[in-house]
């Protein structure tokens, strides 16, 4: 699997969904990386200097980890916006600490910014905060 572009094809996942439901055969979907496969990849990625797939990688390691804990529900096609919402709505005191890991992520994913090793150690600082003592849901 390709991790590093897991976070960006969310929406290009529709399409594909709609063309592999036009054709005849049809194949397994593809299970999601895990919240640690996720997480593994960001850290790789930020150990290389490339903090922008790691603020990438570590946001969909937060809302794959989120949705895990049942703590947010997040379709396909939500937004940072969506998912942030359905966070408030269910756990407010984590809403902090995803606006910490969302941040850079929305500046690298949708205003193309770069992001520096202080902005992916404050985020990745704000996503080990949410691991339990047993980090039973990151771990699967």
């Amino acid at each position: 699997r390709d991790l590093h572009s897991f976070p960006t094809r969310r929406s290009s996942d529709l399409l594909q969904l709609a063309r592999e439901a036009s054709r005849t055969s049809t194949s397994p979907l593809e299970e999601p990386p895990s919240p640690r496969a996720l997480y593994k990849a960001a850290c790789s990625a930020a150990s290389r200097g490339d903090y922008g797939s790691a603020a990438l990688l570590l946001f969909a390691a937060t809302v794959a980890l989120l949705e895990r804990r049942g703590d947010v529900r997040a379709p396909r096609t939500a937004t940072v916006g969506d998912i942030r919402r359905d966070l408030r709505a269910r756990n407010v005191k984590l809403v902090a600490v995803f606006d910490a890991v969302a941040a850079p992520f929305v500046r690298r994913a949708y205003a193309e910014r770069g992001i520096d090793e202080r902005e992916w150690q404050e985020a990745r600082d704000a996503f080990d905060g949410l691991l339990p003592r047993n980090h039973e849901a990151f771990e699967a």
